[in-house]
């Protein structure tokens, strides 16, 4: 891509992509845990 090594360019891209699944995986096996409010914010 753009003339860079493929280790660059699984860097530029795999970095992010790896990082967005890890963050959906984490909201999806902590989405049941007790103690976290749905609505937001505590008054």
């Amino acid at each position: 891509m753009f003339g860079l090594p493929a280790s660059t360019t699984w860097l530029v891209i795999g970095v992010p992509v790896f990082w967005i699944l890890y963050t959906l995986g984490f909201l999806w096996v902590t989405r049941g845990w007790p103690g976290l409010k749905q609505s937001g914010r505590e008054e």
